[in-house]
């Protein structure tokens, strides 16, 4: 513990040796010296108040921490308890103090860390909303406007896979410099998540100048990065609100920004949008929309139709595409375009799939009689098939249902399969060793890349039903479903044409050479136990007639008067009794 004792004047008397070694002088030069030649100018004033407290106040003793300086200009922080010495009656002040430098320097760290993304150095998400609140404060004093900015990399994900998680880190550290480059006095940046960054404009004019901001901030983006040795073009979406136009508070500023870079990714790469209330209400509804869902999950109010796939030629029933429906007390039935996205965006689009999946093999094993299989087909999502263990995941629930791996087809959409090719194409062919079939879903809206279909393992093409729509009144949908199916032939897939709902549609689609078909017209999904009674309906008789060669009405006298329950006992799967 240092020790020092001042005259009435403040001037050190004596000093022992410890308050030597903290202030880095000797004990003989300390002596004689100021006590406020120890303070740097910030902390003079400060020192005066404090000793006047005890000199001239009448305050027996205090205690305050205090940044002094050393011999060398370093500076050292001390805790001091300062005490009038009443017995000598000469107005002498003892000071007691020691070294709390290590203890200081260690709560600014953790200060600054609480305040700083660790990774980029900007502003963490806490201190960015404390920023945008305190600027809220301000401003309904003194009157302009706040724009917030939410700025988000244009498939960043893609480049992580890809690259790796230090090479994805390297790049949002260039991002986080360019951006602090870029930024105006008044300006605040912070990163807020991920490959999300934020900055708040403190003086915006309107919608100009946020517009021109928005421009700078994707200037920031016309050079490429550069990331281990290598050139990385990336693109940016930025989504602005405005106070106190679209929010009175940072949180809901900070989600109507959020919401406006879903608007700008839908007008492609590297573009700015404004939020608007449509975009409000619709953050808001994917918000409600996702707590109800996870509540949902929970409650097992999620459940499975089929709708049934005919081979086109023969008119013959061959398989099923399981599609998973949301029933729920409060909403009602919810449509898969609304709730498929709000799961997928929360996660919970993986319990989701690994129930339908679940569900669809299980059903699929009632309905094989023994004597015509039928397949079962079950869509994956982006967020499914990117898992680490999505191969074993599948590969298990099929192991566990008892299903001919055969009889499974899992359908995955074009954008998931070119996000990372080389992952992409190992995991299918894990699943295609298994036995598993492969289709790509809505061929033809996405990338339809020769290049890369020739290179992937698959077994079927599903046509999009917007080109079925158009097949009655469009030349030029008749010539691209016509070019699909060729290219399928070449490549030596099947192709599935989905949403046909007239026989017109039918005939062209049997005279362009489809395989298969499923739409309105061949049946509306339906529920498992109407699956397997088409099952029995369709296919038990005719396999019956091929195979015994009598037909169903000479199957049903032999039984005589039996009913038909009975008879179903026999060769009907026990699902459908």
């Amino acid at each position: 513990m240092g020790m020092v004792i001042l005259d009435p004047d403040w001037k050190i008397l004596s000093a022992n040796q410890r308050a030597a070694e903290m202030t880095g002088y000797a004990v003989d030069e300390l002596e004689g010296m100021s006590k406020l030649s120890l303070a740097g100018p910030e902390q003079r004033e400060a020192m005066i108040r404090d000793l006047r407290k005890v000199s001239e106040n009448g305050i027996p003793s205090y205690r305050a921490e205090r940044r002094l300086l050393r011999k060398d200009l370093s500076p050292v922080w001390v805790r001091s308890c300062v005490s009038r010495l009443e017995a000598d009656g000469e107005g002498h002040i003892l000071v007691l103090s020691e070294d709390i430098t290590a203890e200081v320097a260690a709560r600014e760290k953790l200060a600054w860390q609480a305040a700083h993304d660790s990774l980029t150095g900007l502003a963490s998400r806490g201190r960015v909303e404390e920023t945008l609140q305190n600027a809220i404060l301000r401003i309904d004093l003194e009157g302009p406007e706040v724009a917030v900015f939410c700025l988000d990399l244009d498939g960043f994900r893609l480049i992580n896979d890809t690259l790796g998680n230090s090479a994805a880190d390297e790049l949002l550290q260039q991002v986080a410099a360019r951006l602090r480059g870029g930024l105006d006095e008044t300006d605040f940046a912070g990163r807020i998540g991920g490959d999300k960054f934020a900055l708040i404009m403190l003086e915006a004019d309107g919608t100009e100048g946020p517009l021109r901001r928005a421009e700078r901030l994707l200037a920031l983006f016309a050079a490429p990065f550069r990331v281990r040795g290598s050139e990385i073009a990336v693109s940016a979406s930025v989504g602005i609100s405005r106070y106190p136009v679209d929010g009175l508070d940072a949180d809901t500023l900070l989600q109507g920004a959020g919401a406006a870079i879903r608007d700008a990714r839908h007008a492609g790469h590297n573009h700015w949008s404004f939020c608007t209330p449509r975009l409000k209400d619709d953050a808001c509804e994917r918000l409600l929309l996702a707590n109800r869902l996870r509540n949902a999950v929970e409650n097992n109010e999620m459940y499975v139709e089929y709708q049934p796939q005919y081979e086109l030629e023969g008119n013959r029933l061959v398989g099923f595409e399981a599609l998973c429906r949301w029933r729920g007390p409060m909403l009602g039935e919810v449509t898969p375009s609304r709730f498929i996205p709000a799961a997928e965006e929360s996660g919970l689009i993986v319990p989701i799939g690994q129930m339908v999946l679940r569900e669809a093999c299980r059903r699929a094993v009632t309905w094989q009689t023994g004597l015509v299989p039928v397949r079962v087909a079950v869509n994956v999502s982006a967020v499914q098939f990117e898992r680490a263990d999505f191969v074993e995941s599948v590969l298990a629930t099929v192991r566990d249902s008892g299903l001919n791996p055969r009889l499974l087809e899992l359908e995955l959409t074009e954008s998931t399969l070119v996000r990372d090719r080389d992952e992409g194409a190992k995991k299918m062919e894990e699943l295609r060793a298994f036995g598993i079939r492969i289709a790509i879903d809505d061929f033809g809206t996405g990338y339809s890349s020769l290049s890369y279909l020739q290179n992937m393992p698959v077994d079927t093409l599903k046509v999009d039903r917007a080109f079925t729509a158009r097949l009655s009144t469009s030349a030029t949908a008749v010539t691209m479903v016509r070019a699909i199916i060729a290219m399928a032939r070449a490549l030596g897939l099947r192709i599935v044409t989905e949403g046909v709902e007239t026989e017109e549609q039918a005939e062209i689609l049997r005279q362009l050479g489809s395989d298969e078909v499923q739409g309105y017209l061949y049946g509306y999904p339906e529920s498992a136990q109407s699956a397997a009674e088409r099952v029995w309906r369709e296919l038990v008789p005719a396999a019956i007639l091929t195979r015994q060669g009598r037909s169903l009405a000479l199957l049903v006298g032999a039984v005589g008067k039996q009913s038909r329950e009975s008879v179903t006992g026999v060769i009907m799967p026990h699902s459908v009794q």
